[in-house]
């Protein structure tokens, strides 16, 4: 917790001056001890005082402002705001007592939960959104499916989260959450190419899973009528049965090629460290990422640091992988169904 408390002179500052000896060797005190953290004199000094305090929470900094020199003797007295910081500046991060990344609200157990569907109306109810937004739409479908209470207003405030999120993946979510409350929606909006989409039963999760990877692996298939994804290069030495053509059962519509690519994952991979507050984990990331094997590297980066930045971290993938997954069956015209 951070707190920012503003001292004001209650008499004229000439009548303060015989308390500001003791008012400074307060303030060493507090610089020594490490909850003061900056503090420093307004310009015109009539305005009095500014001091940034961290690792006490309100009552304690309430009672250490009231034994500052200056307001025992009568002639100052403070303003006390308190800031729960959740975005800092790396060079900030640990003289501020922040944690490794800003938290979300969302642990992994509670993430786990939503991601598999189970008790999604109640998780959602309690914490924020915008972290979860693809995980939260994908449970409101099915939500909004079983006409489950509350999920018609949820639907909506995700919706609205997912349009202004903007990420990959985002708007077509948001399309889907629109035309399962019944609101009107029309074909080219956020760049499907047609609508009502085709719906499919392909888990996105397994999709992401190898839409991001080595191209050199060869091709991958989904099968858009059973909804089993084929990873890269399987098919070439081991193809379904149902892809021989002389098969009764061969239906070439049934089929959706993909070739795997790497450079949106690392590129989530590099936007993910804007997220991380320390700078020296900060930069083991980014040094992780330079090279060859960037992705084992930044893994085992992750994987070794604190238990918080593990959680973000596949909340944060798991979400641009869901997101991807989505946009690219919405570009060749399909959507999945819960």
């Amino acid at each position: 917790m951070m707190h920012v408390l503003i001292l004001r002179y209650t008499v004229p500052i000439e009548s303060a001056e015989p308390h500001v000896p003791d008012h400074a060797e307060y303030l060493q005190r507090q610089h020594a001890d490490g909850v003061f953290v900056l503090s420093g004199q307004a310009v015109p000094p009539e305005d009095g005082e500014v001091i940034v305090a961290t690792g006490l929470d309100r009552t304690q900094i309430e009672q250490l402002a009231a034994t500052d020199p200056l307001v025992t003797a009568g002639v100052g007295a403070y303003e006390i705001l308190t800031i729960p910081p959740d975005r800092a500046h790396p060079d900030l991060a640990d003289v501020l007592g922040l944690p490794a990344v800003a938290d979300t609200g969302w642990d992994a157990e509670s993430f786990r939960a939503l991601s598999i569907g189970k008790g999604a109306m109640f998780l959602l109810a309690s914490r924020p959104l915008e972290p979860v937004l693809q995980h939260a739409g994908q449970a409101l479908l099915a939500e909004l499916a079983a006409a489950s209470p509350g999920a018609e207003s949820a639907a909506r405030r995700c919706a609205e989260g997912l349009e202004s999120r903007s990420w990959e993946g985002d708007d077509q979510l948001a399309l889907e959450l629109r035309h399962a409350l019944g609101e009107p929606v029309s074909a080219g909006e956020f760049g499907v190419p047609r609508w009502p989409l085709d719906t499919v039963p392909v888990n996105l999760a397994d999709l992401a899973e190898h839409l991001d990877g080595d191209p050199s692996q060869g091709h991958g298939l989904v099968d858009l009528q059973a909804g089993m994804v084929w990873p890269p290069g399987s098919v070439d030495y081991d193809p379904p049965p149902e892809m021989d053509e002389e098969s009764d059962d061969y239906d070439e519509d049934r089929w959706l090629s993909f070739s795997p690519e790497s450079g949106e994952g690392y590129r989530d991979m590099l936007r993910f460290t804007d997220y991380v507050n320390h700078e020296q984990l900060r930069q083991r990331l980014l040094d992780a990422l330079d090279g060859r094997g960037a992705f084992r590297r930044f893994r085992d980066v992750v994987h070794s640091g604190p238990e918080d930045v593990l959680t973000r971290w596949r909340m944060y993938s798991q979400e641009r992988e869901l997101g991807s997954s989505r946009a690219w069956l919405a570009h060749h015209g399909y959507r999945s169904v819960p």
